[in-house]
This record gives C-alpha cells, sequence and structure tokens, in this order.
C-alpha cells in the first residue's frame, strides 16, 4: 500500500499496488458478468457476491421463485476506478463508468428476448471486499449511481457540490434508497 494525495479532495487515502487494482477490476468485472448473464448459475453467487449484496440477491430470488419473471442482461463498456481501499487492505470503493450501456430483457421461462432498453451512460459505486479463503474481491453492496456529468464537473474544479461521506450508519433508513 503507498500514501496519495487525492487531487480532488486534497485528502491522503491508502492506495494499493497496480497488481492489487487489477485484480480488483478482474474480479469485479467477472461479478457483473455473472450477476447481468441471462442464464446465471444462482449456485455461483457466494464465488461474485458477499454481505448485502448476497443477501438482496437471496432474499429477490426468494419471492420471485413462483412466479413467471423476466430477466435482464445489462452490457456496457466500462471504465473503472478504484478508491478508498481500508486501511488494512481489504476492502474498497470501485467506480464504475458505464458506457453504451443497453438492457436486454428475456422471458425467465422462454428465455425469448422481450425488449431492448438503451439506458445511457452511467457511473455506480460498489463496495468490493477481499474474500481470504477464495482470495478474490467480491461485491458487498451498491453503494449509489453517481449523477450525471459529476466527474466532468469535478474536474472543471467546482469543488464542493460531491461530499464523500466516509462511513454511513448502517441503522440510517431515511431517504429514498432505504
Amino acid at each position: 500500500m503507498r500514501l496519495v494525495l487525492s487531487s480532488e479532495t486534497r485528502i491522503v487515502e491508502w492506495m494499493a499496488p497496480e497488481d492489487v487494482l487489477h485484480a480488483v477490476r478482474q474480479d469485479y468485472l467477472e461479478a457483473i458478468e455473472w450477476l447481468y448473464h441471462v442464464e446465471r448459475d444462482s449456485r455461483q453467487a457466494q464465488r461474485f457476491i458477499t454481505g448485502a449484496m448476497l443477501v438482496n440477491l437471496a432474499q429477490r430470488m426468494w419471492t420471485r421463485a413462483n412466479t413467471p419473471s423476466f430477466t435482464g442482461a445489462l452490457r456496457a463498456d466500462h471504465r473503472l476506478i478504484v478508491r478508498r481501499f481500508s486501511e488494512g487492505g481489504e476492502s474498497c470503493m470501485i467506480i464504475d463508468h458505464q458506457t453504451q450501456r443497453r438492457m436486454a430483457t428475456y422471458h425467465g421461462c422462454t428465455a425469448q428476448r422481450a425488449a431492448t432498453q438503451d439506458l445511457g451512460d452511467a457511473s455506480v459505486v460498489y463496495h468490493m471486499n477481499y474474500d481470504q479463503s477464495d482470495q478474490r474481491w467480491k461485491i458487498a453492496a451498491f453503494v449509489q449511481e453517481l449523477p450525471r456529468g459529476w466527474e466532468r464537473r469535478s474536474a472543471e474544479g467546482a469543488r464542493g457540490w460531491l461530499v464523500e461521506a466516509f462511513s454511513i450508519s448502517p441503522l440510517d433508513t431515511s431517504g429514498r434508497d432505504a
């Protein structure tokens, strides 16, 4: 790990070596591929996701078990930024700038394509945890979708409009995303 002064926030943060950054990106892309695959094998969930993300997926699968469903397959080009490593290096945040996003929707029973929708570009943030036993990074939680143009505004020097919170209380259930 090395210390890096963030030019946007003027805050010193721990940064992992390039091989760790590569592993985070690679494991994230494999997890996203699995999450948005039409015929994903739910038995592999623990290989790619953990924590709140795993609980959320299990709940969604359980509530939809007996109902006809549609499955979406998201396809996008990804540009990844890995940041905010914990002091011990076992967790971090990943910002995924997704371009050319298209969602293909398939009928759950027949696997026939029902629709395709252009979703536009987006930047999403996920919390990643390193699993020692599997020796891989896993998606632990979806954090948020960033407002459009957030990166461009930050580069133009519009400081103060986006505040990065280092921690959010798990007991805080206020707001629209609760």
